[in-house]
């Protein structure tokens, strides 16, 4: 009986041709059986960018399998893959892969699904070793220029995005700049009960003061009905009437 091309064997005629080449494809063999790290496309994530606990990944394997004929057999589909997050008890930098991220996968040596299941301490969940289902995303390795992120070169640390950049604090928030510090913006607003400046803030201060004293000591009222406008005030303004929200540190 003849046999078919798709029971054709890897091994080649220098395989067998003596003990040692026969051991030899023996060990490779078995060590074929044995996974380490491959390059995989990330198919699905539970997660999307959101303050959650670390989620999973469906991912596929990009390197293929060879068969005797040197036809390439797909991997399928590794569901329910844990992922890598830069994070330290409750700190974390949240970054989630996301669908069509091309990244590193290792795989572990032994069944971790029941560490998966209750992220304790636990038995193998079977007796597989080396085996793809028990895949960890590491991180991604390959991709376009990205649009948002946070850059550390020579010159410092620029954070860049095309949306909205929000920055809340529990307690206190301070920025300090030894250099000058620029903000620009169409608009601004800023809310607090008072704000305090440090050389500017005198000038600020008098001038807003000086000013609003100026126009009610010299302001008058006109006579609708043709006659003399009122005189100045002859009177002080209170000095409740000065700003006291802006100050000189």
């Amino acid at each position: 009986m003849s046999l078919g091309t798709d029971l054709l064997s890897t091994q080649s005629a220098s395989d067998w041709s003596t003990n040692r080449s026969e051991l030899a494809f023996l060990i490779k063999s078995m060590l074929s059986e044995v996974r380490t790290c491959l390059p995989v496309e990330v198919v699905a994530v539970t997660n999307s960018g959101t303050d959650a606990a670390i989620g999973y990944v469906d991912i596929r394997p990009l390197v293929g399998q060879l068969d005797g004929s040197g036809n390439v057999i797909d991997h399928g589909v590794i569901h329910n893959a844990p992922y890598s997050r830069l994070q330290g008890g409750s700190n974390a930098i949240i970054l989630d892969p996301q669908v069509g991220d091309i990244g590193l996968a290792a795989f572990c040596d032994r069944d971790i699904g029941v560490v998966k299941a209750t992220q304790k301490t636990g038995a193998p969940g079977s007796k597989r070793r080396h085996d793809m289902s028990d895949a960890v995303y590491l991180m991604t390795i390959m991709g376009g220029i990205p649009s948002q992120y946070i850059q550390f070169n020579s010159g410092g640390i620029s954070i860049v995005t095309p949306g909205n950049v929000l920055v809340t604090a529990g307690g206190n928030a301070s920025v300090t700049a030894i250099g000058s510090a620029t903000i620009t913006a169409a608009s601004a607003i800023i809310k607090a009960g008072s704000i305090v400046l440090k050389n500017a803030g005198t000038a600020l201060y008098s001038l807003l003061n000086a000013t609003l004293l100026t126009w009610l000591n010299s302001h008058v009222h006109s006579n609708g009905n043709g006659g003399a406008n009122t005189g100045a005030p002859t009177t002080t303004p209170a000095s409740s009437v000065q700003t006291s929200v802006v100050q000189a540190e």
